[in-house]
C-alpha cells in the first residue's frame, strides 16, 4: 500500500458521476479543538491501520501548511488534537478500500463516524447509480449517490447527479442545493446545471400546483419558467391557465397570445383563449 506521506491516496475511476463510501454523523461543538474520527467498515466493524492526512487549507482551497498524519488504532479511531478553526482536506486509505477525501469546516471538536467501502462494494454502488439514474427510479439513485458525496464530497460530478436525481423526484431545494455545489467545484462543466434543471422541474411543479388547485404557486412555477426560457411556449400555457383560475383574465389573455405565437399548431391554446374570452366578458357584466 502507497505511504500516504510520500503519495496522494490511491484514486478509484468515477463511472458516470457514482462512486462509492460513505460518511455517517454529523459534526458537533465542544469546547477542545480536536477531529477525532472512527472508521468502520459496511458491516460496522472497525478498521484499524486506516493512514490519514489532515491539511490545512486557505481561502481559495489551496494548502496552507504541511500535512499531518495519523493512523487509526486497534478501535479504529484517530485523533488530531490542537487545531486552529478553519477549513481542513481529509483524506484517507486503507488497502483494499477505496479512498476516501472530503472538506472540512471546523470550529472546535469534531467527531466523524466514516464507513469506507471496499472496492467491490463501490463498484456494485457505482452500477446502481448508475442504473436507478437511467431507469428514473430517482429515490434508488439518491439513497446511493447520497452515501456517495457525503464521503467524496469534492467531487463535482457526484454533486450534479445527485441533483438530477433529487430534481426527477421535483424536490427543487434539494436539487438546487446540489446543483450549487456542483457548479462550485466545477465551473467549467456545471455552471448552467442549474438553469438545465429548473426547466426541467418548473413545467411538472407547475402542473402539479394546478391539480392541486393552488394558482398562486401555480403560476409563480410558470413565470419562472418565463423568465429561464422566455421563447417557450410551455410557460405561457401554464400561465394562461393559472392566471385564468387567479381571475387576471387581462394577463391570462396576453400569455395565450404569446403562446401562440410561439407554438401556431397547438390547436388547443385556440381554445383556452376562446374559454378566457368568455370568463372575462362574464368577469365584467
Amino acid at each position: 500500500m502507497n505511504d500516504m506521506r510520500s503519495s496522494p491516496p490511491v484514486r478509484a475511476a468515477v463511472v458516470i458521476a457514482s462512486l462509492t463510501v460513505g460518511l455517517f454523523l454529523i459534526p458537533y461543538i465542544a469546547d477542545a479543538e480536536t477531529l477525532r474520527c472512527t472508521f468502520v467498515d459496511k458491516d460496522g466493524a472497525m478498521l484499524k491501520d486506516v493512514e490519514t492526512r489532515l491539511t490545512r487549507l486557505d481561502v481559495s482551497g489551496k494548502n496552507a501548511g504541511d500535512p499531518r498524519y495519523r493512523e487509526s488504532d486497534e478501535v479504529g479511531v484517530i485523533e488530531f488534537r490542537n487545531l486552529a478553526p478553519g477549513s481542513y482536506r481529509f483524506e484517507a486509505q486503507l488497502k483494499t478500500f477505496v479512498s476516501m477525501e472530503r472538506t472540512l469546516q471546523l470550529q472546535d471538536e469534531t467527531d466523524l463516524k466514516q464507513v469506507l467501502l471496499r472496492k467491490k462494494e463501490f463498484d456494485q454502488l457505482n452500477k446502481e447509480a448508475k442504473r436507478a439514474l437511467e431507469t428514473g427510479d430517482y429515490q434508488a439513485a439518491i439513497d446511493r449517490l447520497e452515501v456517495l458525496v457525503t464521503s467524496l464530497s469534492n467531487l463535482a460530478v457526484l454533486r450534479a447527479n445527485l441533483a438530477r436525481a433529487y430534481a426527477g423526484r421535483l424536490d427543487q431545494q434539494k436539487a438546487l442545493a446540489a446543483a450549487d455545489v456542483a457548479a462550485a467545484l466545477d465551473a467549467n462543466q456545471f455552471s448552467n446545471l442549474r438553469q438545465e434543471l429548473q426547466k426541467l422541474m418548473l413545467p411538472d411543479l407547475g402542473q402539479e400546483a394546478m391539480y392541486d388547485m393552488d394558482f398562486a404557486t401555480a403560476s409563480a412555477h410558470y413565470e419562472a419558467l418565463r423568465d429561464l426560457d422566455p421563447e417557450g411556449p410551455l410557460a405561457y400555457r401554464g400561465l394562461a391557465l393559472s392566471y385564468g383560475h387567479l381571475g387576471r383574465f387581462k394577463e391570462a389573455l396576453e400569455a395565450v397570445n404569446r403562446a401562440i405565437e410561439l407554438d401556431p399548431s397547438d390547436t388547443q391554446l385556440v381554445l383556452i383563449k376562446d374559454t378566457l374570452e368568455n370568463n372575462a366578458a362574464v368577469s365584467r357584466k
